[in-house]
């Protein structure tokens, strides 16, 4: 996290009631003594009190710091964990931080961190909504905290760095019934693709391309060729062969289904999203979100 060790500090309702009582000591008491003696002594005393309390509430943020935000691929419509360490390099312990998110001039969500160690890193969790697919930037961070006497508001701001990865939602038919090897034209199979690891009993909307028709010959049963892998290579999934969808939202989502599955089923597969994109498979799950997260039709 880009960062500096600026910190804003303003006065809170309190720091105002007290300001304005520590002026009407000084109003009253010059009128009514010519500012001299017990009225002189409270309002230096408590004008004392006030740049201690700006001082310490200022030195609270002293040395606080982001140092790092991760987050894990979420699909789109479920809250995105964000992982934020928080750490301490200063020899003396910070009290009663907030950790929020800044969108615009509004701040949201957050968490909460008691007592910061010296030399400490406090790792929180905040949630953040998601309603579509995407990689997106973090969002700002604000750190603040308004001890130790609660007569004054201080803040840090940490810029975003680094970005969060929202994938399609994982829906559709499963790979049985749309296997990547054959689309809903009725291309033929690959060469290869007749290594048959099992069967299935036909359900509406199965492609017949998918069809045993030997055993249906023999039996007269409507049985569905599946796979474990082709020619022992992992499974392709393509997306040529989710054309049947129509919407590239929801091949996307069929793509997700799959991926999945696959990992579900612990079954090899290859990501095949076009010849501009590099191919991924099942050995980096997060690189296969990120590109159905960033895929552009």
């Amino acid at each position: 996290m880009k960062t500096s060790e600026r910190i804003y500090i303003v006065p809170r309702w309190a720091g105002i009631v007290f300001g304005a009582a520590v002026l009407a000591i000084f109003v009253l008491g010059y009128f009514a003594h010519g500012f001299g003696g017990l009225p002189q002594t409270l309002v230096i005393s408590f004008v004392v009190a006030g740049i201690v309390a700006l001082i310490q509430t200022n030195d609270n943020l002293r040395g606080v710091l982001v140092v790092a935000c991760h987050s894990q691929p979420v699909p789109a419509g479920s809250e995105v964990i964000l992982e934020v360490a928080l750490r301490n390099s200063s020899a003396r312990e910070r009290l009663g931080l907030r950790v929020r998110l800044r969108e615009g001039w509004r701040l949201q969500g957050g968490a909460w961190v008691a007592v910061l160690r010296p030399g400490g890193t406090e790792t929180i969790r905040i949630r953040v909504p998601t309603t579509r697919r995407g990689c997106f930037p973090h969002p700002p961070l604000w750190v603040s905290s308004d001890l130790p006497f609660g007569l004054c508001f201080a803040w840090k701001f940490f810029a975003a760095c680094g970005e969060y990865v929202v994938y399609p939602r994982p829906l559709g038919k499963p790979l049985a019934a749309v296997f990547s090897g054959a689309g809903e034209s009725g291309q033929e199979l690959r060469k290869g693709s007749d290594d048959i690891s099992s069967h299935r009993p036909y359900a509406a909307g199965d492609l017949l391309s998918r069809l045993d028709w030997r055993v249906f010959a023999k039996s007269g049963k409507l049985l569905v060729k599946t796979f474990d892998s082709v020619d022992g290579r992992r499974i392709p999934l393509r997306w040529e062969d989710t054309a049947f969808l129509g919407d590239p939202e929801a091949r996307l989502e069929q793509l997700s289904f799959w991926v999945a599955e696959c990992s579900r089923n612990r079954q090899p597969f290859e990501l095949h999203l076009g010849p501009s994109f590099r191919h991924l498979s099942e050995t980096n799950p997060a690189a296969c979100h990120a590109a159905l997260a960033a895929f552009q039709p």
